[in-house]
């Protein structure tokens, strides 16, 4: 089936009453409200915002989705198709600290950045019930499309409902904090990307490196993979917590005034996670390393490891060696908020809440080791052990080790035969 007739199975004919593209977005709409989640996100830095143009007009697009293979949606007069830019890849998973490492680029005025610009696709995929080699393409067009700062009607439409767009440096300024954003369209997309063609960076968890082989070989595109990773045994304690902050001992939603969730409904939640959670993110971890090892001509140059771990142990000297991996000046607006990003909430005073980054890294990537029952811990090293023997994570050798912080279960990088 092709992506032309995946689409049209979605997007029909309108409802009575409706044109064919406020069907679309009603339909949309109603979809992105039933299946939106939190993904691995932070707050939006409103503050640091650079006032933009106000003239940028909403223009009509294709109607098409972003990774239809379409014409340009926005006429500028210029070939867009001659265009090459840096494209970096932020490749990552939900709670391994992609939206820190984000917002090296969010916070880079030199770069058009964007949060999950894969969450369309993965919409649209669910919807349509797309075979792997659909959502491949898929993706690869959505890619594609975007390092031509081209957007479709579709795309604008969802990114529209999804509070995602809020952590775009360039988008805040068009949406409240609550609500969809009616000023983003194509042409907006258009106009704020095109001035940073040469630098457009991504965080997507929603990707594989071999989806953006194809971006190198067919379209000549300088892609700049960074691979984060994070110990699974800290994310699967980290998604824990934050799926026991949303619920009661109900087991209903949480609210302030509600009793925290119990013991066993702790247990339960545990379960759900070492059953599809852990399992997935240890198989997405495992497959990419191996890719990664097997170091592949067209990888050389353009890769790089980044463990959560050694960012939170020392996070300027890493942005640094980011930037150096770039073949870019750090510069001192990115490092400056790396640097009050990262320390110790007591030295600010500051509560922001869960995805907040403010907090003191380096002891929230090892909190798993008070929380975590060596039980626990030795059912997620049972699932994941291969992964986590790729990426330099050492296994408890005894129960007895884990409350011990004197026995690191981090080896160095340089033992890592991967680049």
């Amino acid at each position: 089936m092709t992506l032309h007739l995946v689409t049209e199975r979605y997007f029909r004919k309108p409802t009575c009453g409706m044109s064919a593209q406020d069907s679309n977005f009603a339909a949309i709409s109603v979809v992105a409200e039933l299946y939106q989640t939190v993904n691995d996100s932070d707050t939006a830095y409103e503050n640091a915002v650079r006032q933009l143009s106000e003239n940028a007009q909403e223009k009509t697009g294709s109607g098409k989705l972003a990774f239809e293979e379409n014409e340009p949606n926005v006429k500028t007069g210029e070939k867009t198709s001659e265009r090459k830019s840096m494209f970096v890849v932020v490749l990552a998973q939900m709670r391994t600290g992609s939206s820190i490492v984000g917002q090296l680029f969010n916070q880079n005025r030199d770069f058009f950045y964007f949060f999950e610009p894969l969450y369309p696709v993965n919409l649209v995929a669910e919807i349509n019930g797309m075979s792997r080699d659909e959502r491949d393409e898929a993706i690869l067009h959505t890619l594609y499309n975007m390092s031509r700062c081209q957007f479709s009607q579709t795309f604008a439409n969802i990114m529209r409902q999804w509070g995602g767009k809020r952590e775009n440096r360039l988008l805040a300024p068009y949406c409240s904090h609550s609500g969809p954003c009616s000023d983003v369209s194509p042409r907006l997309l258009h106009d704020l990307c095109l001035p940073h063609k040469n630098r457009i960076a991504i965080k997507t968890i929603r990707a594989d490196i071999r989806h953006l082989r194809s971006l190198v070989d067919e379209f000549s595109i300088d892609v700049r993979i960074i691979h984060l990773v994070r110990d699974p045994r800290g994310t699967t304690n980290s998604r824990l917590h934050y799926e026991l902050k949303n619920v009661d001992s109900s087991g209903g939603k949480r609210t302030k005034k509600s009793v925290p969730a119990s013991d066993a409904q702790s247990y339960q939640v545990f379960r759900k996670l070492v059953r599809r959670n852990v399992p997935n993110y240890c198989r997405w971890m495992e497959r990419n390393l191996l890719t990664a090892k097997e170091w592949s001509s067209w990888l050389q140059g353009r890769y790089t490891l980044v463990r959560y771990e050694d960012f939170t142990s020392a996070p300027i000297s890493m942005t640094r060696e980011i930037y150096s991996f770039l073949g870019l000046d750090l510069p001192y607006l990115v490092e400056s908020f790396i640097h009050d990003a990262t320390k110790p909430m007591s030295e600010t005073n500051d509560d922001r809440g869960l995805f907040y980054q403010r907090k003191n890294s380096a002891i929230t990537a090892s909190k798993w080791r008070t929380i975590l029952s060596p039980a626990q811990v030795n059912e997620i090293e049972e699932i994941c052990g291969k992964a986590m023997d790729l990426a330099g994570y050492s296994t408890l050798t005894k129960a007895d080790d884990l409350r011990n912080f004197t026995i690191p279960l981090l080896k160095p990088r340089k033992d890592i035969n991967i680049p």
